[in-house]
């Protein structure tokens, strides 16, 4: 971890996860509003962002206020419903291109929960069945510098930073990535990614007073 915040934070979830004591997490605030966009990013000019698990927009949003000048935008969402109510949310915004994926490893079709709001995932008991694919397939071949990745993609994290190997070893994006849906992501992310490039610089910051909206930071 690069600073003591995310060394203490850390500390702290892990503990209330082994322990459920709620002690361990008195000092941590709601702030969904910060979540992803933190001091340290520190993002180039003119950004192009992958919003991974973009639910109905409010990421890109939070986004585009904060870089008004921004290369593209490349949007994830597999749930139809989701998705419908993305382009009504962001249909302002421009130099965005719309994908109905699921982030994986590899190209599929995959059964999906749908019922379930913005914690909707894969489950081979889903409702639904959705299409999959991999970064590195879609954007990959695009040629496209890629400066940021945010995933939140309620479990497939880990599958989806597999299919994201050649833009990471090629680009070195920055990364936000959930870490609290998975126990083991918290120990098997951060490994997989220094695999890729052994230099970044990680971050922690946890963002409810609950076991949710832990995000691990590569930069």
């Amino acid at each position: 971890m690069s600073d003591e915040q995310s060394k203490r934070e850390f500390e702290l979830v892990a503990a209330f996860r082994v322990n459920r004591n709620i002690e361990y997490m008195q000092g941590f605030k709601f702030r969904i509003n910060e979540q992803y966009f933190e001091y340290f990013l520190n993002l180039p000019d003119n950004p192009s962002f992958v919003d991974g698990g973009g639910y109905e927009g409010e990421t890109v949003l939070k986004f585009i206020k904060k870089y008004p000048i921004y290369d593209h935008i490349f949007y994830f969402e597999p749930c139809e419903d989701s998705m419908l109510k993305s382009k009504i949310n962001l249909r302002n915004v421009k130099n965005i291109t719309y994908y109905q994926v699921g982030l994986w490893h590899e190209k599929n079709y995959l059964h999906f929960n749908s019922n379930l709001g913005n914690a909707n995932f894969i489950d081979e008991n889903g409702n639904t069945e959705i299409r999959v694919d991999s970064l590195d397939n879609i954007i990959g071949r695009l040629n496209q510098k890629i400066d940021f990745i945010k995933l939140d993609v309620e479990g497939a994290e880990y599958n989806a930073l597999i299919g994201a190997e050649e833009i990471i070893v090629k680009h070195k994006p920055k990364i936000a990535i959930c870490v609290y849906h998975n126990s083991l992501d918290f120990i098997r992310i951060p490994e997989l990614v220094l695999s890729y490039c052994s230099d970044y610089e990680i971050y922690f910051r946890h963002y409810t007073q609950g076991v949710y909206e832990s995000v691990m930071f590569f930069v």
